[in-house]
């Protein structure tokens, strides 16, 4: 009966410091597959943060270009404006005696002579 008795405590000793053993490297595989998910997580955040940085930097560049070209027509629109009130007004004189000398003024402001 001893020997059964030492039989069945050493199996249970194998049994239990098995399990023990079992249990860390299960502890510790299930922390590293933690880690990796996190690790993956942290990637796909990097990644989404360079494509919103490429994206907001494209975006700033055009929008300079747009305000550039936004300014550029502000300036035609004030020279077409100054050059209609020219025109209005040269119109506003405009008598049967002066019609001719009226128009080639209209022509000089508009370019044409």
């Amino acid at each position: 009966m001893s020997e059964t008795l030492i039989t069945a405590i050493g199996g249970i000793i194998t049994t239990v410091l098995a399990w023990f053993f079992a249990r860390k490297k299960n502890n510790a595989e299930a922390k590293k597959s933690e880690v990796e998910v996190k690790i993956n997580e942290l990637s796909v955040v990097e990644d989404a943060i360079k494509i919103w940085r490429e994206t907001a930097e494209s975006l700033s560049k055009k929008v300079t270009e747009i305000s550039v070209e936004n300014d550029k027509f502000r300036c035609e629109i004030n020279r077409l404006q100054h050059m209609l009130s020219k025109i209005q007004s040269l119109l506003e004189q405009i008598k049967p005696d002066n019609i001719n000398e009226i128009m080639q003024e209209i022509k000089k402001v508009m370019g044409h002579a």
